[in-house]
């Protein structure tokens, strides 16, 4: 019934109410929904039980686990890049064409998008995005803007096979095999990658709460 979700609907309300109030962080946020969860199952559902408890705190560190390994090899695996100075490279290549703002924006979001297949989402945004900083300031882009679109292309990487952390994440979650989640992601990678596109051609869609605030 309506009246036995609610508490779960109120989840969501409670830790953003949180975060934009200033009462915890978006860190804290995590804990305070697990001891939301916690609460809601003990004393509202009363399905909550020890063992049921041990046994989701078990799966937890399984998956956490799984993830930070994956950050881990995907961190290396920028600095082992970085080290040998493949991003500079690429980035003075880029630099060299010489174009405009508009096809400027469009290789750096294709260069990020085929760089999402190997690197996750960290990596790129420490070591690649600050490398064509110079050339944004120069070309007249507004940095923030480079920054959203530059996020955007980092985080359609987390779906990206073959590393796709969130592809990953979910996999365990539901239960399927990696191969079954990577082809069904694939129809929502396309609508990212269009929506990407459009953002471009479009800043305002972007832009719009950023020029409000300024």
């Amino acid at each position: 019934t309506l009246v036995r979700v609610i508490p779960l609907l109120l989840m969501p309300f409670v830790v953003l109410g949180g975060i934009y109030t200033g009462i915890f962080s978006p860190t804290q946020a995590a804990s305070v929904s697990v001891y939301y969860a916690i609460v809601i199952g003990i004393f509202f559902y009363k399905e909550l039980t020890w063992n049921g408890f041990m046994e989701s705190l078990v799966d937890t560190v399984k998956l956490s686990s799984m993830i930070y390994l994956m950050f881990i090899g995907g961190d290396l695996f920028g600095k082992v890049l970085g080290y040998i100075g493949l991003p500079q490279m690429i980035s003075e290549w880029i630099v060299n064409m010489e174009l405009g703002p508009m096809g400027f924006l469009l290789v750096v979001e294709i260069l990020l998008l085929v760089m999402g297949f190997f690197f996750s989402s960290i990596p790129m945004v420490i070591i690649v995005l600050p490398l064509f900083m110079p050339t944004v300031m120069e070309l007249g882009i507004d940095p923030v803007f480079y920054g959203c679109l530059s996020i955007f292309c980092s985080l359609i990487g987390e779906i990206t096979p073959p590393i796709g952390p969130q592809l990953w994440i979910a996999a365990p979650i539901c239960n399927e095999k990696m191969g079954n989640i990577a082809r069904e992601a694939w129809p929502f990678l396309g609508a990212q990658v269009l929506a990407l596109f459009l953002t471009t051609f479009v800043p305002g869609i972007a832009m719009f709460l950023v020029d409000l605030m300024r």
